[in-house]
Parts: structure tokens; sequence; C-alpha cells
């Protein structure tokens, strides 16, 4: 899809993980408003690398996703290169999208679809067309009038 599309899209459930296959960085950054509007407000955004990601413990997560924060809000994290993550980390996330009204989303984001094959069984899927040189102009005349 477009990324213009993207900024209206509504998935059909609740979900806990989606996996973004994107391949330019700046629409990354700029998805971040569009996913705050499908969480809702209550959510802050934090960026990870497969690697950081895979460092935090399983439990760790499960935990954060069972369990509401009184003094802050809810987590969202952006996972880059998520096709680095390993099978064990999928099982993870796996049960994290079991949670209902869980308080931690995760954005799997990754630039190749070829890398995600095991994913739409399990996850939502949005593919971001690259953006061509008129997109581009046109996405500055709106953003900047």
């Amino acid at each position: 899809m477009r990324f213009s599309e993207f900024q209206t899209y509504q998935p059909k459930s609740v979900q806990n993980v989606f996996a973004l296959v994107c391949e330019d960085d700046f629409l990354v950054e700029e998805s971040q408003p569009v996913w705050q509007r499908i969480f809702g407000s209550n959510w802050i955004f934090e960026k990870y690398a497969a690697k950081e990601f895979e460092e935090i413990s399983s439990n760790r997560l499960m935990d954060e996703a069972l369990t509401p924060s009184l003094f802050t809000r809810n987590r969202a994290l952006i996972v880059t290169n998520a096709d680095k993550l390993t099978k064990g980390r999928f099982d993870v996330l796996t049960e994290l999208q079991k949670v209902p009204s869980s308080s931690l989303k995760v954005v799997l984001v990754t630039a190749s679809r070829k890398s995600t094959e095991g994913w739409a069984k399990q996850f939502s899927m949005i593919d971001i067309d690259t953006l061509k040189p008129g997109d581009v102009a046109r996405w500055l005349i709106d953003r900047y009038k």
C-alpha cells in the first residue's frame, strides 16, 4: 500500500504485534503518528534494533504486557531489522499476540517481504511501497505548504 493509504489504515481487530515491511527509514519514522492513532493516545514509543530487543527477557516482555503501569503510559516498541530476530523471540511475540488488553505493543520493521514468509499467519502485515520522487515532492508540499 502507499503511505497515504497507510495513514488511514485501521486494523480489523485489536492486536499486539504488527509487521511493517518498509524500505524507507524515513517512512518508518513518519509512521509513528499513525501507530499513535491506531493504538490510542496513551502510548509512548521506543525504538530498538533487533539485537537490543533480543536482550530484553521474555518474562519482562510478558510482565509488561500483562500489568499496566500505574505511573507511566503504555509502551509501543518499534523493532528495526526484525528479520534478524530468533525463532525463540517470535514464539514470545506469538504469545504476546494472545494477551487481551495488553499494555505492550510491538511493531516489527523489516525492509524485505522475503524475510516475512511465516509472519503473515501470526501478525498483521503492512507492506508500504517505496517512495517515488514525485511522491516525495508531493509529501514535502503537503507537509510544509
